[in-house]
Formats: structure tokens, C-alpha cells, sequence
């Protein structure tokens, strides 16, 4: 994977010695405001197969981390690649290294066929010279825990028990599966890797104690679980009162989502607010009684790039009931390969693609856009009459109306739990 310039001076590719990974480290510290040590236990988190570095003539100008997982679109699992720790040396900032980094990197991806990548941006217009767009959203939302009020029987009636569990053996078998389960009913949800998992498992704390997890279930079968920990904030109610930290939790039955809250719910004597990063239209909030979470915090829109065209399309499920045939005309200005006049047929909720060839003129249904906008399109995030009212896609007015149909999501508002 590694790559030279015309300069043999200049390199990319993974660290090819522990200096180079001890020099990636130092550039994150400095980045993202931690110290060597923390930075250098960043870096050893991953295997240096998925870590990039650009250097020239030896010293280390900047790097970052890949993370492959997936990534759930109207329930189908697209293969992704996350984009992490973007970092530039001081020294070398202001001469487009960053660009560089991800230019080299989004044309490996290609090269690979890998659909998508996705990424929470520090600096949203550098990401949008490279073709990425906002495509969802992750909210902090604060509940009170005393206005959650039961939800379920803790005590039998229902068939469900809460029990503690450590996540390992089997335990972690079952609560992987039932998390897929639950993913693929949230637009833009994770189809979570191992590097993933670790931050829910094993999240950093001033404590250094792992999360704790509780299981519902009924019987030998689970039907939900919660990931959490407690912390007390820099100001109180009152004495020894903490905040209930959900770092994860999933059900699939109606019963065990308000034995969810019901669980939760019983922290209210001695704690404050249940805090959970999440999206509007998740189903386990959806079932609260009330909107008692009110406001909620946007913290992070996430953007999502293209790299495969063809694949992307093909590989994404699409609404069930349409059958439609759209032109997409497409500008890519860093990948050369998705530019160009592409035909989509959908029917029976999948997709044919195939490039047309130049100067041939669309029948029917028509878009034009960029990389970017067909990625907000494609995420079900807006609507193609509403990117066309900045000016990111062009049609008729049947055109867009079809393009909205084709694309739109079936799962709910795009949003992710997770940081990466």
C-alpha cells in the first residue's frame, strides 16, 4: 500500500518502522491536544496496516487512521471506511498536506472498490473540496431521570429479567447480534468493529473502570441490553447525586425497550440526567411518554463520500415498491472514475449501474450534481428538490420528484451513536 512520488523522498503508506509510528503520535498529540503518552496509546490501538503517514525526506509531516466496519443504509450494510485522527505537524501546515493526505488515501480506497467512507469533520470545507457532505447527525440528548417515570413492571409481569453481565464468551456473541438487529433499523448506524466495541466496552475514564452492562431478557433469549457509566458533574443537586452515561443500549421488542427505561428510571433517586448521544428518530427514544429531553444538543453533523460509485449504488438497498429508471450526471473532481453520465434502474429493491458512454443524451428521469450533494442524496438526508435549492442538483421538477423517491431513506433521519 505504500506509495512513492516522482520524489523518492516522499512516502505514504503505513509506518514502516516504530520511529515513523512514534512521530505520528507526536503530530496527533499536538493536533488534538493530548500528550505523547495518550497520543502513542491512540496509535497503538490500531494495527499499522490501517494507519497512513506522509512523510518527506524522513520526517513525518502528518498521518491518520482508517477504521473499515460498515455503515447501515434502508437495512443493508455498506462496507465503509472511517476516517480518524486527521493530523498535520505544525511545520508543515498551510501547504495542503492535509488535502494530500486524504487525496491519496480517497484514490487508494477506489483503487480497492471500496463503496463508501465516512467521517466527522474538524474542518468541513477541506472535506468538501474532497467530495464529502454532511449526510446525518449525532445529538447529546440530557433525560431527567425522575421524569422518565416506569415504563414496565420491574418485578415481574412482563416475562423479562435485568440481570449484570460481563461482555465476553457468549454474552459478547449475543449482544453483537441483537446490535446488528437494532442497527439495521437506524439510517446511518455503524456496523461496528472491534475498535468500535472497545470504546463502548471499555471507554476512557478517570475511573479506569469499564462500562457496566445489563441484559433484558426473557428467558435464554435477549431482548435488549445497556452499556453505562456514572459520573458525577462539577455541579450538584444535592450530595453523591451522579449522571447515568449511556454509552450504549439496543432492544427489539416493545417490552424490553420500556423495560429500558423502567431500568433507568430507578437510578432517579440518587441521580440526576441520563446523557446518550443519539438522533431524533432513534425507536427507543421515540418511546418515551414524554419530550422531557428537551432541548437537544446537535453536536456533530457526520460526512459521508462516495468513493465507488458503482458499488455504492449497487450495494445500497432501495425502497420497496419502485420500480424507476434515473440518468445521474455526476462531477467528481478527485476521482475521475465516478465523473461522468451513469445510468440507475431500481426495481425490487436493488439497482443496476452501468456508465454510459459520453455524449449520449438521457431518456426519462434526469439529475445533475456533484460527488457531494449525490452523497447527501444518497444518505437520505434531503431531498433532491431541497439540494436544488442551493444550487447542488439540477432537473426537472418529475426529475428531482423521482430522485427524492428513489433515494429516500426507510429508516428514519440519518444519525450515528458513535464516535470515531
Amino acid at each position: 500500500m505504500s506509495k512513492k512520488s516522482a520524489n523518492s523522498s516522499v512516502y505514504f503508506g503505513p509506518p514502516r518502522t516504530d520511529a515513523e509510528s512514534s512521530a505520528l503520535a507526536h503530530v496527533l498529540a499536538h493536533s488534538f491536544g493530548r500528550t505523547d503518552a495518550e497520543a502513542a496509546e491512540w496509535v497503538a490501538l490500531h494495527d499499522r496496516a490501517n494507519i497512513r503517514v506522509l512523510s518527506r525526506a524522513g520526517e513525518v509531516e502528518g498521518g491518520l487512521v482508517l477504521i473499515h466496519m460498515g455503515q447501515y443504509f434502508n437495512g443493508a450494510p455498506i462496507p465503509m471506511v472511517g476516517i480518524q485522527g486527521v493530523g498535520v505537524a505544525p511545520d508543515a501546515r498551510g501547504r495542503g498536506r492535509a488535502s494530500e493526505l486524504m487525496q491519496r488515501c480517497l484514490r487508494e480506497f477506489h483503487s480497492e472498490g471500496t463503496p463508501i467512507s465516512t467521517l466527522y469533520p474538524a474542518n468541513q470545507t477541506l472535506y468538501r473540496r474532497l467530495g464529502y457532505e454532511q449526510a446525518g447527525h449525532r445529538f447529546e440528548v440530557h433525560i431527567p431521570l425522575h421524569r422518565i417515570g416506569a415504563r414496565a413492571p420491574m418485578r415481574g409481569g412482563d416475562g423479562l429479567t435485568v440481570r449484570e453481565a460481563r461482555c465476553e464468551g457468549p454474552v459478547r456473541v449475543r449482544i453483537r447480534a441483537l446490535s446488528t438487529r437494532f442497527a439495521s433499523t437506524c439510517q446511518g448506524a455503524l456496523d461496528r468493529t472491534d475498535v468500535v466495541w472497545k470504546r463502548i466496552e471499555s471507554p476512557s475514564a478517570s475511573r479506569g473502570e469499564p462500562s457496566r452492562l445489563f441484559l433484558i431478557e426473557r428467558g435464554p433469549t435477549l431482548e435488549g441490553y445497556i452499556f453505562l457509566t456514572q459520573s458525577v458533574p462539577p455541579t450538584t443537586t444535592g450530595p453523591n447525586r451522579f449522571n447515568v452515561n449511556i454509552l450504549d443500549m439496543a432492544a427489539i421488542t416493545p417490552s424490553a425497550i420500556n423495560r429500558l427505561w423502567a431500568f433507568l428510571a430507578g437510578y432517579a433517586t440518587v441521580g440526576n440526567d441520563a446523557i446518550w448521544f443519539t438522533g431524533p428518530t432513534n425507536p427507543l427514544l421515540i418511546a418515551l411518554p414524554e419530550q422531557t429531553y428537551k432541548p437537544m444538543l446537535l453536536r456533530d453533523h457526520w460526512m459521508l463520500r462516495l468513493v465507488d460509485l458503482k458499488a455504492a449504488l449497487e450495494q445500497r438497498a432501495w425502497p420497496r415498491g419502485i420500480d424507476a429508471t434515473l440518468t445521474l450526471d455526476v462531477k467528481d473532481e478527485n476521482l475521475s472514475g465516478n465523473t461522468g453520465r451513469w445510468s440507475l434502474k431500481v426495481s425490487d429493491e436493488r439497482a443496476t449501474v452501468r456508465k454510459l458512454a459520453r455524449g449520449t443524451k438521457p431518456r426519462g428521469a434526469a439529475i445533475k450534481c456533484d460527488i457531494g450533494a449525490l452523497a447527501t442524496l444518497y444518505a437520505g438526508f434531503a431531498s433532491a428538490e431541497q439540494l436544488a435549492l442551493g444550487g447542488r442538483v439540477e432537473g426537472s421538477p418529475d426529475s428531482l420528484a423521482i430522485a427524492s423517491a428513489l433515494f429516500a431513506s426507510t429508516r428514519g433521519v440519518p444519525m450515528l451513536t458513535d464516535m470515531f
